[in-house]
């Protein structure tokens, strides 16, 4: 078994933009005025920022800027034509002014080749390619989902009201997706992922990680990472404090050598240690020590050509990495 420590430097987050998205004045009822959405069979399930570019503690006053991935999650049976709907402004995803609408676009495979990303004991499509569900329709360019499954997309950067309905001290978002039951509607393109009825659209409120105004301060880089065996079937990860006197603690990736966006957390604490030691995963294996603060944590490091690594789909706190002199 190979184990590869990586020392982590900091720096920004890269994502490529997803295209095909669009922002504005773009909620549900701008395509269909008066529909109520009663329908649960698809829903956004769960919203996480990639990379915070700007907070709401910091920056335009009251709203703040972010790269997001959202699951979409479809019930037992199948359903097509995904479309999503997201409100940027506060207000609602179904009846506001200002929204980003998406779908699951090309390219599409009638057989994609399912994981489970997250962990969460059911199959995901992550990044797509999605899945066609309607390979008989050559004009129909829009996503689907097979009955049981999760599509986990990421969205392009957006700017967005720091909003907190439920007022647990956490930005939160409207959200509505909408679906075609059967597979006889022609999607095209985004501007057909939109609800033909009010079954087939559903909305609900979904939490984003991300901290209302606050003391929130972005989180630095470790550095000098090394591995040794602890002579139990264990390793012993050891690194230096973080560069960021506001770090008090430390979370520790996983991931598999030669794949190296597969990393996932396997310790969210050291309780403040810059040691720890965990039991490997089978195969060749690399490790990350990420620093962090209550809100946020730090950078990953960076590739061998100097890119900065993503967070994990599982981070254990929303991302805020800054650089250190």
């Amino acid at each position: 078994m190979r184990i590869v420590a990586s020392i982590v430097l900091a720096g920004s987050i890269g994502v490529a933009p997803v295209l095909g998205a669009d922002t504005g004045s773009v909620c549900v009822h701008q395509y269909a005025p008066g529909r109520e959405c009663t329908g649960n069979e698809v829903r956004i399930a769960r919203i996480a920022p990639v990379s915070l570019v700007e907070d709401c503690a910091s920056g335009d006053p009251g709203t703040a800027q972010a790269v997001f991935r959202v699951w979409v999650s479809a019930g037992a049976a199948s359903q097509y034509d995904i479309g999503l709907f997201v409100a940027l402004d506060g207000g609602s995803a179904l009846s506001g002014a200002n929204c980003l609408h998406d779908y699951l676009e090309p390219p599409l495979e009638t057989s994609p080749a399912y994981g489970d990303v997250d962990g969460n004991g059911r199959p995901d499509l992550s990044s797509g390619p999605w899945w066609n569900g309607e390979p008989f329709d050559p004009v129909d360019d829009c996503g689907d989902l097979e009955g049981g499954t999760d599509a986990i997309k990421t969205l392009i950067s957006v700017r967005f009201a720091c909003a907190d309905s439920n007022l647990d001290g956490i930005v939160d978002f409207s959200t509505c997706s909408s679906w075609s039951a059967g597979t006889t509607s022609h999607c095209t393109s985004l501007g057909g992922a939109v609800p033909g009825g009010n079954p087939r659209c559903g909305c609900n409120v979904v939490e984003t990680g991300v901290p209302m105004p606050g003391a929130a301060v972005a989180s630095g880089r470790v550095a000098g990472l090394t591995v040794a065996r602890d002579g139990s079937g264990g390793l012993l990860l050891s690194w230096a404090a973080s560069c960021t006197a506001t770090d008090d603690d430390y979370a520790v990736y996983e991931g598999t050598l030669g794949d190296f966006t597969s990393h996932a957390s396997v310790l969210c604490s050291t309780g403040g240690a810059t040691s720890a030691t965990v039991q490997p995963g089978p195969g060749d294996r690399y490790y990350l020590v990420v620093p962090r603060s209550s809100q946020r944590e730090g950078s990953y490091g960076t590739s061998g050509a100097g890119a900065e690594r993503p967070p994990a789909t599982n981070a254990c706190v929303p991302q805020l990495a800054q650089g250190c002199s």
